[in-house]
């Protein structure tokens, strides 16, 4: 209805075109998200496979890297040798880890850098993802992790539904990670996903 409504320039068009393809891609997003967490809360998805997080995350960093570029950004990351496994749903693992990404990316302020660094502890396996953005207060804090909080709408990339996080964190708890975030307002944010380590077996080694 809106372009025919009245005779317009192709400049026009295009521009309504546009700003009819982002509404969809918005709304096909906006639909994903909102299904991948009522399937979380109603229990219909469970872990099922031995996953190799560095070649995951290193997929997420090549998938992101365009829109990184878009706004100057550099994507650093640092994974030492050896294998990185861990059990669970690989799609959502990827969709939990994209969602963090895209966030960070969304936060940082341009020509910044985005970081991911994966490390061994004692027990456990823990992938951390930094920005060095626009960061949170600890109100916005508080209140992270609630479906449609937005960090201060009016210093972010508005493209955005506030769903990332909340649904990341759905889904890193429904495979038992435990989930670690620190942010200093104007400076960044920091969140660190810490696992079990799995068995190519596909078991959780067992204690001594």
């Amino acid at each position: 209805e809106v372009l025919l409504a009245r005779e317009r320039s192709v400049g026009d068009y295009q521009a309504v075109c546009r700003d009819l393809l982002k509404t969809v891609k918005d709304m096909r997003r906006l639909t994903g998200a909102l299904l991948d967490t009522s399937l979380i809360e109603g229990g219909k998805l469970q872990p099922n496979s031995v996953i190799e997080l560095k070649v995951l995350v290193a997929k997420v960093i090549e998938r992101w890297t365009p829109s990184a570029k878009v706004r100057g950004l550099d994507i650093k990351w640092d994974f030492p040798g050896g294998e990185f496994l861990i059990l669970g749903n690989e799609e959502l693992i990827d969709v939990a880890v994209s969602n963090l990404v895209d966030n960070a990316i969304k936060y940082s302020y341009e020509q910044g850098i985005v970081e991911l660094r994966l490390s061994r502890l004692p027990e456990d396996i823990k992938l951390t993802i930094k920005d060095y953005g626009v960061g949170m207060n600890p109100a916005e804090r508080e209140k992270l992790g609630n479906i449609f909080f937005r960090a201060d709408v009016s210093r972010s990339n508005k493209d955005s539904f506030g769903l990332g996080f909340a649904n990341a964190k759905k889904i890193l708890q429904s495979h038992g990670a435990r989930l670690f975030v620190t942010s200093v307002p104007k400076a960044g944010t920091e969140i660190s996903m810490v696992w079990e380590p799995a068995n190519r077996s596909g078991t959780l080694p067992k204690p001594v």
